[in-house]
C-alpha cells in the first residue's frame, strides 16, 4: 500500500491536536521518575479507555526476570491493544519513566511544568519520551477516526524502568515469548526522539563498575603504599584504547561520521580518603559500547582479561584483583536491513511528510535492543531533539509530535 500522507488523517490529526496537547501536558506534569511511573500510566490508561481501547497492566512480578528489581509487585507496564487479533502484531514501544530533574538553578521553568508555551510542551519527559508516546496514540486515533481498519493488532507498550535497567520491556518481550506470541511480531517501532528521522542501526552498551583496593601510606612516602587510583587510571586508559581500536575496525556508513560508533565513557570516579594519603581504594563507573551482533558475555570476558593484564605488573593485584560489577546484563547492538518493509515504509512516510529523510545510526541505549536481539525488524523513530533529553529546559515542539503522528499513521497503513 502507499505511504503517501493521506489528507484524511492529516485532517483528523488537526482535529485531535488540542486533545493531544492536553494529554502531553498532563502526563509531563506527572513526575514519573523511575520507580514512580503509576501516575503517568493512569493518565494514559484513562485516555485509551476513553477511546474504547483494551488496556492491560503487565506487572513486573509476571516474569522471573524482575527478581532483583525494586517494587516488583507495585510496578507494571501499561499495554494498549488496538485492532483485531489476526495473528499479526506491530509493537509501538515507549517508556513511562523519566530521569530526575537535577541542576534546578539551570531550569528557566519548573521541571514538571507541563505547560504549552510558544508551540512547545515544556518539562521533564516531554522529549524523552512522552512526546513519542502521544504521537503514537495520535496516529492510532486518527486512523480510527477515519475508519481505517488495520489487518493486524497494534500493541502500544508503555514500559517502566527503561531509564534504569530496561526491565519493563524485557518483561514484555519475555511474556510474549512465553505466551507463544513473539513470532507474531512483524515490526517494532521504539518511540525515542530522533527528530523524526529513521534509526535502523543501534550500537549497544555494557554498564560497569570497577573497584580496586590499594595500601594507604603517608603522602611524604607514597612508595610505601599501593596507589589504587594510579592503577585505576591505567585501566581506564586501556579500556579507552580498546574502544577506539574497536571503533576504527567497525565500518558502517550510518555511523561513519561519529568519532566512535560504540562509545566508552566513565561518568563516576572516586578515590582515596585524605589528600595527604595514598588512595587505598578507587572506583569508577561507566559504559562500554557493544557493536551490532556482539555477544555481551564475550565482551565482558574480553574486558575482564584486559583489566587483569593491565595491572598484572604489580604483585599486589595478583592477590587483590580488581572487582568488576556488571551493572546491567548488556544492551545488545542491532541492525535492521534497509530493504525491510518497515524501514522502506517509514522512509517513504518521512519523505512524504517532511520532504527529506535521513537514515541514521543511534548510539544511545534504548529498549529497541530487546527487539533487535530477537531478530524482529526494529527501528527507533520519534519526535524531538535527543540532546534536550535529560537536560534542563527539556521541551518538545507540538508540530514535531503531530508530524510524527502523521508519519506513524502512514507507516502502519503501508505495513497492512
Amino acid at each position: 500500500m502507499t505511504t503517501e500522507i493521506d489528507q484524511r488523517w492529516v485532517d483528523a490529526l488537526a482535529a485531535l491536536t488540542p486533545n493531544l496537547i492536553s494529554l502531553l501536558c498532563e502526563t509531563v506534569r506527572c513526575p514519573s521518575v523511575s520507580g514512580s511511573e503509576e501516575s503517568a500510566a493512569g493518565v494514559f490508561a484513562a485516555w485509551a479507555r476513553g477511546r474504547g481501547w483494551q488496556i492491560e497492566r503487565e506487572h513486573l512480578s509476571s516474569s522471573t526476570l524482575s527478581a532483583d528489581e525494586t517494587s516488583v509487585h507495585e510496578r507494571a507496564n501499561l499495554l494498549i491493544h488496538v485492532g483485531a487479533d489476526t495473528g499479526r502484531t506491530v509493537i509501538l514501544n515507549g517508556h513511562l519513566d523519566v530521569v530526575s530533574a537535577e541542576d534546578l538553578h539551570r531550569w528557566s521553568f519548573p521541571p514538571f511544568a507541563g505547560d504549552f508555551v510558544e508551540g512547545a510542551v515544556r518539562g521533564r519527559g516531554s522529549v524523552d519520551m512522552k512526546g513519542g508516546i502521544v504521537a503514537a496514540l495520535g496516529a492510532l486515533a486518527a486512523l480510527e477516526d477515519c475508519g481505517v481498519e488495520l489487518p493486524f493488532r497494534v500493541i502500544v507498550q508503555l514500559a517502566v524502568g527503561e531509564e534504569t535497567t530496561g526491565i519493563g520491556t524485557q518483561v514484555a518481550v519475555d511474556n510474549l515469548r512465553r505466551q507463544g506470541n513473539l513470532r507474531a511480531v512483524e515490526a517494532a517501532i521504539i518511540l525515542e526522539p530522533t527528530a523524526n528521522q529513521v534509526a535502523r542501526v543501534n550500537t549497544g552498551l555494557q554498564f560497569f563498575t570497577i573497584e580496586l583496593d590499594g595500601i594507604s601510606a603517608h603522602s611524604s612516602a607514597p612508595w610505601k603504599g599501593v596507589d589504587a587510583l594510579d592503577a585505576l587510571i591505567e585501566i581506564r586508559a586501556a579500556l579507552r584504547d580498546l574502544a577506539l581500536q574497536r571503533g576504527r575496525s567497525y565500518r558502517h556508513s550510518l555511523l561513519a561520521s561519529l568519532p566512535s560508533p560504540a562509545p566508552f565513557s566513565v561518568g563516576v570516579l572516586q578515590a582515596g580518603r585524605h589528600r595527604a594519603a595514598v588512595p587505598d581504594f578507587a572506583t569508577m563507573s561507566g559504559r562500554f559500547g557493544l557493536l551490532p551482533g556482539e555477544d555481551p558475555e564475550e565482551v565482558r570476558h574480553t574486558l575482564r582479561v584486559l583489566v587483569d593484564r593491565t595491572i598484572s605488573s604489580n604483585p599486589w593485584y595478583l592477590d587483590h584483583p580488581a572487582r568488576i560489577i556488571w551493572d546491567n546484563q548488556g544492551l545488545p547492538g542491532w541492525e535492521t536491513a534497509e530493504d525491510e518493509p518497515l524501514v522502506r515504509a517509514l522512509h517513504r512516510a518521512v519523505r512524504s511528510r517532511l520532504g527529506a529523510v535521513e537514515i541514521i545510526g543511534f548510539t544511545a541505549g534504548s529498549d529497541a535492543a530487546w527487539f533487535g536481539a530477537e531478530g524482529i525488524p526494529t527501528v527507533v523513530f520519534g519526535p524531538g531533539d535527543i540532546t534536550l533529553a535529560h537536560s534542563p529546559d527539556e521541551q518538545v515542539l507540538v508540530a514535531d509530535v503531530v508530524d510524527a503522528a502523521a508519519i506513524l499513521a502512514s507507516t502502519l497503513v503501508a505495513l497492512a
